[in-house]
């Protein structure tokens, strides 16, 4: 006999992780791995909105006929020098 297992509906965060009812507090094992995939997770949220406006101000660049460096794109997208330098491999 197989039983279902009823979820909380509570909030989840971000990454919609579902908890069967009753189970308690999380502890050991299944905490520090719940942390390491929010923490994943959030990382590659932080990463893909950093890319997005690098791409987001070299198009601008480009579109304006402006030469595309790393001074200027620090300039529009607003990312600090050693960001740009991180994804420079983007540009």
């Amino acid at each position: 006999m197989i039983k279902i297992l009823e979820t909380t509906q509570k909030n989840k965060g971000a990454m919609k992780l579902v908890r069967p009812i009753g189970a308690g507090k999380i502890i050991g094992q299944e905490l520090k791995s719940r942390e390491s995939q929010g923490a994943y997770y959030t990382n590659e949220q932080r990463r893909n909105k950093t890319v997005d406006k690098i791409l987001a101000a070299k198009k601008r660049l480009e579109e304006s006929g402006e030469e595309v460096t790393i001074k200027r794109l620090t300039e529009v997208s607003e990312v600090s020098k050693p960001t740009i330098c991180r994804y420079k491999h983007m540009i």
